[in-house]
């Protein structure tokens, strides 16, 4: 499930905070399986639209590949083609690993666990809209409008908790 942005105020303050959230997830899981049996990896993931074909899904690969290396006089023409093709979502998956257990999280839904107040993993829709309507965590953030760096780490590690202190 998507979160549902209604407004710029809130787009502007998810912007803030799901790099940073994102990035303390990682540590905290790097840290919490540390001196456990649990191991973790990570995956990135790529998710295409329906119908997209095995060769626009490899001119994607090549001309996004290509923009790490062009030339500033090409860019303009490799962007131009790559806003031809069908493009994927990109996703990141947490793997947790054990013997022969594996579990996995959706690295952005527990950052939108993290960063949204009101979203709820995973939560059904009666519309059967993929979508969720969201408000920004506002305990997140400042008075000036800032990160809230101690509010922030103390939500990711409660995150993190619940899902070590839940696993078998």
């Amino acid at each position: 499930m998507k979160p549902k942005i209604n407004d710029l105020t809130t787009w502007n303050q998810a912007e803030l905070l799901m790099q940073p959230a994102f990035i303390r997830l990682i540590d905290n899981f790097r840290k919490a399986v540390k001196g456990t049996t649990w191991e973790s990896r990570y995956e990135d993931l790529q998710d295409w639209p329906e119908g997209t074909q095995e060769a626009q899904k490899e001119r994607w690969a090549e001309l996004s590949a290509l923009l790490e290396t062009t030339q500033t006089l090409d860019v303009a023409a490799v962007e131009a083609e790559l806003a031809t093709l069908p493009s994927p979502e990109l996703s990141y998956r947490l793997n947790l690993e054990r013997d022969s257990q594996q579990i996995q999280f959706d690295l952005w839904q527990l950052c939108y666990q993290v960063c949204f107040r009101t979203y709820v993993p995973g939560l059904p829709s009666d519309t059967g809209d993929e979508t969720q309507d969201v408000e920004i965590d506002n305990q997140l953030l400042d008075p000036q409008g800032e990160v809230d760096w101690v509010a922030l780490d103390a939500k990711v590690l409660t995150v993190v908790q619940q899902i070590m202190q839940s696993l078998p």
